[in-house]
C-alpha cells in the first residue's frame, strides 16, 4: 500500500459496496507504473 487514504478517495471502501466494479482499474495500472518508474530511479 503506498498510502492508507483509499477511504478519502473511494466512498465504498469497506463498505457492501466496495466491488470490482466500484474501482477504476487504469486509474490503478498507472499508479502502480509510477511507483515502479519512482523506486527504479531511486539513485
Amino acid at each position: 500500500m503506498v498510502t492508507n487514504t483509499a477511504f478519502y478517495r473511494n466512498k465504498n471502501y469497506h463498505t457492501t459496496n466496495d466491488k470490482m466494479e466500484t474501482l477504476n482499474l487504469e486509474m490503478m495500472g498507472l499508479v502502480i507504473d509510477e511507483v515502479y518508474y519512482a523506486i527504479k530511479n531511486i539513485k
